[in-house]
């Protein structure tokens, strides 16, 4: 009786070994997260739909959300985000309270239908009327800077 028990010990250990090996064989580099494509500019098309290539299908939506976004203010260049990674005013980045990081979002300024492409790396807002904290580049992007805070579509496209 005991040889059995240990041979089944012996196979399940086999297993798990086994399964171990396979699923540490996936790797994440540090590029897994960041946003591929160029998202540095937006279309200025009459109805600002990023242009598609022919028998490309346009980017399935998977949460939208309308409200009010704001924008960090320059003394936190440089601060540390909740993802670890440092604010940068000029990249396209954004804070949300529970978007994953590395998030990609299409964010339409509802005012004048301007959008930008940004990336989550932060938490926020830390105001309950706020749905989204853009970097200044993004904010600056859809034409809300002056405004200081501006109603918005956030899509998250990725």
């Amino acid at each position: 009786m005991r040889h059995g028990y240990d041979k089944m010990v012996l196979i399940f250990v086999v297993i798990v070994v086994l399964l171990t090996l396979t699923c540490a064989s996936r790797s994440i580099d540090d590029d897994f997260f960041a946003p591929r494509g160029n998202f540095e500019t937006a279309p200025a098309d009459d109805n600002n739909e990023p242009e598609s290539q022919p028998g490309e299908s346009s980017p399935q939506v998977l949460f939208t959300q309308t409200g009010k976004a704001s924008y960090y203010g320059d003394q936190f260049q440089g601060k540390s985000t909740a993802s670890g990674e440092a604010y940068d005013r000029e990249k396209l980045t954004a804070a949300h309270r529970t978007l994953p990081f590395g998030s990609i979002c299409k964010v339409t300024n509802v005012s004048n239908g301007k959008y930008v492409i940004v990336r989550i790396n932060d938490r926020g807002p830390h105001r309950e009327d706020r749905i989204i904290d853009l970097s200044y580049k993004a904010m600056n992007m859809v034409d809300g800077i002056n405004a200081g805070i501006i109603r918005v579509n956030l899509e998250q496209i990725r």
